[in-house]
């Protein structure tokens, strides 16, 4: 018998009005920000109580900057229509087996019809094609407290409606997720054994078939949440190199596209490695480049993200890059772990014996030109390098 229990957000996540929600910005459109849900096992925001309008209206409004918010509505064969994660999974081959290195995650999608009517007062209703005026083409939903007049510049409100909206954006869409509260039961409940588990079923499993890349608890939760493996390459020192990361459900190391890579990025991946100091972004391509796949394209991450997965990007599926813009950083450590390297060193190669000829000067690699540079230079070189 259960005699008591609560509900509780993770950590991260914001209550109210019985639910769990997440604020995110920056991402490329609406698919990535709905992956970006579903991969915390959540949805982006249904709204279907006045208390839930109500409290999102109070919470997006402390973020006075920011006037629209993509939720989970989106217009289909002319009616609303709400989207919610119904199943997350890693596709499994023949007896449980995974598939080629080429699959990725898949995320399936539950429809229910859009009942409320929370519009912007004077747009009509849920279920006509014209939800806003003269917008035939705004197919998302967002929450907004800004509308333009006319003959006026934007007019706001003291409350967030709903309104229609494109569904990518060149500077990027702000998104909320949602997901319901964790139930924390009494010590009475069946509780699993020490070294196992917890499934979010409830189910009991052991505890080293948590991310092992296979699927033992029925819902699948075993294999959420799941870290990603980052590692640095190519680097004379620890904490710089050129990034590469396992995805999860993996066992293969890619690279990370360095299209709109910057220092907000860099934090990330510096501190998700240990270094909590954050880092920086270096040039594309100052590390050598990788010959393998590429996870992740146009990441959009703000800074204060602790794993690569809160970020919005494209995956290897939708990408649009090549290795000659792999990602390299270089993460900020404390003075007296800072590795004195030698002037002249090889980067880019295999090993320590072969690679790209540079100078380091002020913290920074400058190349050599090739011009005149033949055997007998080659040579001062290697034996200033200590090879004979």
């Amino acid at each position: 018998m259960v005699s008591w229990a609560r509900f509780a957000c993770p950590y991260g996540w914001i209550e109210g009005a019985g639910q769990c929600y997440k604020l995110y910005t920056a991402a490329p459109g609406i698919k990535s920000a709905t992956e970006v849900c579903a991969r915390q096992n959540a949805s982006l925001v249904n709204v279907h109580t006045w208390e839930q309008s109500d409290f999102l209206s109070k919470l997006l409004t402390s973020y006075p900057d920011i006037h629209e918010w993509h939720i989970g509505g989106r217009l289909r064969n002319g009616h609303w229509h709400w989207y919610t994660t119904a199943e997350t999974h890693w596709p499994q081959g023949k007896r449980g087996k995974k598939k080629s290195r080429a699959s990725t995650w898949r995320f399936l999608f539950k429809q229910t019809p859009v009942t409320e009517n929370k519009w912007f007062p004077g747009w009509s209703s849920y279920d006509h094609m014209n939800a806003e005026p003269q917008e035939f083409k705004k197919r998302c939903m967002v929450l907004s407290n800004q509308f333009k007049a006319p003959g006026k510049g934007p007019q706001y409100t003291d409350y967030f409606y709903w309104k229609a909206d494109w569904c990518t954006k060149k500077e990027g869409l702000n998104f909320v997720c949602q997901k319901e509260m964790n139930k924390e039961e009494s010590k009475n409940d069946k509780q699993c054994k020490w070294g196992e588990f917890r499934c979010t079923n409830g189910q009991c499993i052991k505890g080293y078939h948590k991310c092992d890349l296979e699927r033992h608890c029925d819902d699948n939760s075993d294999e959420l949440d799941c870290p990603r493996s980052l590692q640095l390459v190519n680097g004379q020192v620890p904490y710089e190199g050129r990034v590469q990361m396992m995805m999860t459900g993996t066992d293969v190391f890619g690279s990370v596209c360095g299209t709109n890579f910057g220092d907000k990025e860099a934090q990330v991946i510096c501190r998700a490695l240990g270094f909590e100091l954050g880092g920086e972004a270096l040039k594309q391509g100052s590390y050598g480049y990788d010959r393998g796949l590429v996870w992740m394209d146009s990441l959009a991450c703000n800074g204060h993200e602790k794993t690569l997965d809160e970020c919005p990007y494209r995956d290897f599926e939708s990408h649009t890059c090549d290795h000659s813009k792999d990602a390299a950083v270089r993460c900020f450590v404390p003075p007296d772990d800072i590795i004195v390297l030698e002037p002249v060193h090889l980067v880019g190669g295999p090993d320590g014996s072969m690679g790209k000829l540079v100078m380091e000067m002020y913290g920074e690699n400058h190349r050599f030109c090739s011009d005149s540079l033949g055997e007998t230079e080659a040579n001062v070189i290697c034996k200033e390098l200590g090879y004979s």
